[in-house]
C-alpha cells in the first residue's frame, strides 16, 4: 500500500527548475554526444620533410652509378727495344770504374802541372786521353741506345716525365764532355809542377760537372728512385 502512495506522490510532484548554467551544461552534453567520433589526428611529419630545401635536394640526387674507366691502351714496343736497354745499363755500369780512373789520374796530372808524360807519349798524361776516349765511346753508345728508346717508348705515358728528365741530364753532359775535350791543353800549356793554370782550372771544373750530371742521370733511374 505505501509503495504505489510513493509513486503517485512522486508523479503528482513539480519537475525541478532548471537554472542557466544547467541549461548550457545539457545543451553541450546533448550536442557532444549527438557528434561523430573525432578523427585521428594525423600523424607527425618526417624530420626530412622538415628539412626543406635540403630533403628535395637529397630527394632529387640521381640513383647511384658506375662510371666506366677509360681501358688501358695497349703500347707496342719493338723487338730491339729490350736489346737496347741492356746494352744502355751495360754501358752506364762500365762508365762509372772508368770515371774513377780518370779522376784518380787527373788529379795526378793536376799535381805534375799537366806535363806527366813519357818518352813515348805515355804516362799518366796518354792514360788520361786513353779514358777519356773510353768515355766519350760509351756515352756515344749510351746517347744513341737511349735516345733511340726514349722515342720507342713516346706513346707510353707511365714515367714519360722521369726518362724526358733522364735524357736531358745525359745530353748536357755529353755537351760538357766534349766541352771539357776542347779545354784540354797541350803539354807546354801547362804550370810548373805544383802549380794549375787557369785552363786546367776550367778543364777540370767542367770535366768534375759533367761527371756529376751524368751520375745524377744515372742514380735517377735506380729502383729506389725511379718514378714510373
Amino acid at each position: 500500500m505505501i509503495a504505489p502512495l510513493a509513486l503517485a506522490a512522486a508523479l503528482l510532484a513539480p519537475a525541478p527548475t532548471l537554472t542557466a548554467a544547467d541549461s548550457d551544461t545539457v545543451v553541450v552534453a546533448a550536442v557532444t554526444a549527438a557528434a561523430p567520433p573525432a578523427a585521428p589526428a594525423p600523424p607527425a611529419a618526417p624530420a626530412a620533410a622538415a628539412a626543406g630545401p635540403i630533403a628535395v635536394h637529397l630527394s632529387r640526387l640521381p640513383p647511384d652509378t658506375v662510371r666506366p674507366r677509360p681501358r688501358p691502351t695497349a703500347v707496342e714496343y719493338s723487338d730491339w727495344y729490350d736489346r737496347r736497354l741492356t746494352i744502355h745499363r751495360w754501358a752506364s755500369y762500365a762508365t762509372l770504374p772508368l770515371f774513377v780512373a780518370q779522376y784518380s789520374v787527373g788529379r795526378t796530372l793536376i799535381a805534375r802541372g799537366g806535363t806527366a808524360t813519357g818518352e813515348d807519349g805515355g804516362g799518366p798524361r796518354g792514360v788520361h786521353t786513353a779514358l777519356a776516349g773510353s768515355i766519350g765511346a760509351l756515352f756515344a753508345v749510351n746517347s744513341a741506345t737511349g735516345l733511340w728508346n726514349l722515342w720507342d717508348a713516346r706513346h707510353d705515358p707511365a714515367g714519360r716525365r722521369w726518362r724526358t728528365a733522364h735524357a736531358l741530364l745525359m745530353l748536357a753532359a755529353d755537351g760538357g764532355f766534349v766541352a771539357t775535350g776542347m779545354t784540354a791543353g797541350d803539354d807546354n800549356e801547362g804550370g810548373t809542377t805544383g802549380t794549375v793554370s787557369g785552363q786546367l782550372r776550367t778543364h777540370r771544373a767542367m770535366a768534375m760537372g759533367s761527371m756529376g750530371l751524368a751520375l745524377a742521370s744515372y742514380v735517377m733511374m735506380l729502383p729506389p728512385f725511379r718514378r714510373d
